[in-house]
């Protein structure tokens, strides 16, 4: 498990147990089995 700090504007979406990250500098996928803890910025 991993904490994710996200510093950049863009739209968090979820697609089964994936989450993306829309930015203006493209996508990034999170499996949601990795994540323990987000922080939004």
């Amino acid at each position: 498990m991993r904490t994710f700090y996200i510093f950049s504007s863009g739209k968090l979406e979820r697609k089964e147990n994936t989450l993306c990250l829309i930015t203006s500098e493209g996508r990034r996928f999170i499996p949601v089995t990795q994540v323990e803890q987000i922080y939004l910025f």
